[in-house]
């Protein structure tokens, strides 16, 4: 009889610690992060918790802080997390991440290798990692990172658009236009690559490809004057004084406060009136 009531109470025990992580998970969901994290800290108050469970419980927890912006909170709860549990490769992900919204690259470079030994053929966290290592700096690691993700998937278009940013910084421009003219093999409208080919372009005096490059941008997004400035220092650069003038002229409809473009109109009607005796003034006084 002692022994029927013993597991009578352990199995009423363990539902009840079922329940608070239940409710955390409703409170989880309804974007009710503080109640969230109460029932995820009462469930972790089970003694008899295996270490497994236990990790899975601080993985919660941490993300319900996370949704309170509380980062270094939900940072420590994914230590705990790997503490508990080191093969639990989804913690050490979402820990990067969380890593990463704080600054703290060096931690999440050590976070995403740990996760790439347990996952070693995963370009999306060898992608992640190409970027912690970007963002410290350490270009050639982020070069290696970046090609491995580009052999375990060679139809996803953003490894080749970072693996150009990559050689830009390293001053290899060919390789950088290589690898971005390949993104766009895949993907003929992305931007990151259509705005990066065309500031090259137009740095080593090859206008007509960072022109073609600009137009493409512009039919994606119109609406952004800072494309329509870049495309007009493009024009200023050929000698399209006029196509310039119309470029910087649709900023001013855009955004009249955008930076420098007084000069912008100022240079451009320098240019025409120079080329032809003509301002856009004196053309429209004409008409």
């Amino acid at each position: 009889m002692l022994r029927i009531i013993f597991v009578l109470v352990l199995v009423v025990f363990l539902a009840g610690c079922g329940s608070a992580i239940e409710k955390g998970d409703e409170a989880y969901k309804a974007g009710q992060y503080a109640k969230a994290v109460g029932y995820y800290t009462k469930a972790l108050e089970d003694t008899k918790l295996k270490p497994k469970d236990k990790a899975d419980i601080y993985l919660r927890l941490g993300k319900a802080y996370e949704g309170m912006d509380r980062l270094p909170e939900a940072i420590e709860d994914y230590r705990q997390a790997v503490d508990l549990r080191p093969d639990f490769h989804n913690a050490y992900i979402v820990m990067a991440e969380a890593l990463d919204k704080m600054g703290m690259y060096e931690d999440e470079v050590r976070a995403l290798n740990n996760a790439l030994i347990l996952d070693a053929n995963n370009p999306h966290t060898e992608s992640h990692l190409g970027n912690a290592y970007g963002r410290l700096g350490q270009y050639e690691n982020a070069k290696d990172a970046f090609e491995k993700a580009v052999s375990q998937n060679p139809r996803d278009s953003q490894n080749y658009v970072n693996l150009g940013l990559v050689y830009d910084k390293m001053g290899d421009t060919g390789k950088a236009i290589t690898y971005w003219e390949e993104a766009l093999k895949i993907n003929p409208v992305d931007e990151v690559a259509l705005q990066n080919l065309g500031m090259v372009y137009n740095r080593t005096n090859r206008y007509k490809e960072a022109e073609a490059s600009y137009i493409k941008l512009i039919a994606l997004k119109p609406a952004v004057p800072k494309f329509h400035g870049d495309l007009g220092v493009i024009y200023y650069n050929e000698g399209k004084y006029a196509e310039a003038y119309k470029e910087f002229e649709t900023i001013r409809v855009l955004d009249s406060n955008f930076p420098q473009l007084q000069d912008m109109l100022r240079l451009a009607k320098r240019g025409m009136e120079k080329r032809t005796g003509h301002t856009p003034e004196k053309r429209a006084s004409k008409k």
